[in-house]
């Protein structure tokens, strides 16, 4: 009997601070459109209005994971104390929409989204395969239980942008150093604070999606998925 071709991957989209689920959707995409023969790509908007008040009429709202006190130094310092309970509403908003939407096979996630996607896994168990991280880090004052701790049994792909002026590469290599067994997969592209161009990447995730894929046929064919 012929191998059955590996299914899709379903992955779930994760937007940065000050974006939303229609934005990322629209940012990328080239980059889905050179995956779609591998992957299926769900959008969800953070639970988390930016800002106090409502957006102004006819402007658009735009989400966060997690608010932090100073503004937008989430990313810079290592402050550590200030919670006001925003990124926990967001873990139980988004550990109910993979319930009623999932099961998802991995997470990709961009900036804020990508240091949300970090600190979930300080939070327990996913049942998630992969995680791809586009201009991560590690969001310290997001929860107390967010550490730079070593972390196993996920695949991670971390795309590392030579001219991003807004995170350092040192603080999405440091994202990239906390995993092991496996190994985090880093590649460093050539461009700025986004979703690589999928020119420049596409070769790169056929590769670790071909490798997730055969996992996940060869554990469904044999029934332990």
């Amino acid at each position: 009997m012929a191998k059955a071709i590996p299914r899709k991957l379903k992955i779930l989209c994760l937007h940065g601070h000050h974006q939303n689920a229609a934005r990322f959707r629209e940012k990328t995409g080239g980059f889905r459109k050179g995956l779609q023969s591998q992957a299926e790509f769900t959008f969800i908007d953070s639970p988390i209005q930016e800002g106090l008040e409502p957006p102004a009429e006819g402007s658009e709202e735009t989400q966060t994971w997690f608010t932090t006190s100073p503004e937008r130094t989430y990313w810079r310092e290592k402050i550590t104390g200030i919670y006001d309970g925003s990124f926990e509403k967001s873990v139980d908003f988004l550990r109910s929409f993979i319930k009623e939407n999932g099961p998802f096979d991995g997470i990709l996630s961009f900036s804020q989204g990508a240091a949300f996607s970090h600190a979930i896994l300080c939070q327990g168990e996913w049942n998630l395969k992969f995680i791809i991280y586009c201009c991560g880090f590690i969001a310290y004052n997001a929860s107390r239980n967010v550490k730079k701790e070593t972390i196993t049994g996920i695949r991670t792909f971390h795309c590392i942008n030579k001219d991003d002026k807004v995170i350092p590469n040192d603080l999405s290599e440091e994202l990239a150093s906390v995993f092991d067994d496996p190994k985090a997969i880093v590649k460093h592209y050539e461009c700025g604070h986004c979703i690589p161009p999928i020119k420049l990447c596409k070769s790169d995730l056929i590769e670790f999606f071909n490798e997730i894929r055969n996992q996940i046929s060869n554990e469904e064919e044999n029934g332990t998925a």
